[in-house]
């Protein structure tokens, strides 16, 4: 049975979702693509627009390199500063990583070996995090917040 296609002018809805894509796209590209390239294959007015857009705004998320870092100095360094933002970075790719998991578990057009090897691939991006989160929640020491006495200390 052929589907019935109405113009995309006649769906207000469905319109505003492909300008968002058809826009996304090419942004995705020349800005948030500066995040893993080098900076020899980023265009110089995208690498522009992003120094001016992060000097303007001052979004936490869009500088040149990754939030590896800050996590790493804080683990390093035993620091309870990392605590809340571990716990917002667990959340937000272990949420982006169920429906890739999903998907790939669900699919009928990959073979058994495929979703094997994807899910292999994939997983440990959501069990690191899920452990991360873990020891930032649960298995986090309260008395290393600021102001709490350490449980041992004699001056309780």
């Amino acid at each position: 049975m052929a589907s019935i296609s109405r113009p995309l002018s006649d769906r207000p809805l469905d319109l505003f979702l492909t300008a968002f894509f058809i826009v996304h796209i090419p942004t995705s590209l020349l800005i948030d693509g500066q995040a893993i390239l080098p900076k020899y294959l980023t265009w110089g007015p995208a690498r522009s627009a992003l120094d001016w857009f992060v000097g303007f705004s001052s979004d936490p998320f869009m500088g040149p390199i990754g939030r590896g870092p800050i996590p790493c100095h804080g683990l390093i360094n035993d620091s309870p500063k990392i605590r809340v933002p571990s716990i917002f970075y667990c959340g937000h790719v272990m949420t982006t990583l169920v429906p890739i998991l999903s998907e790939l578990c669900l699919s009928e057009t990959l073979t058994l070996a495929q979703k094997q090897t994807l899910i292999g691939i994939y997983l440990p991006y959501f069990a690191i995090p899920a452990v991360l989160l873990y020891r930032m929640t649960l298995g986090f020491e309260k008395w290393r917040l600021p102001g709490a006495k350490r449980p041992d200390s004699k001056d309780q």
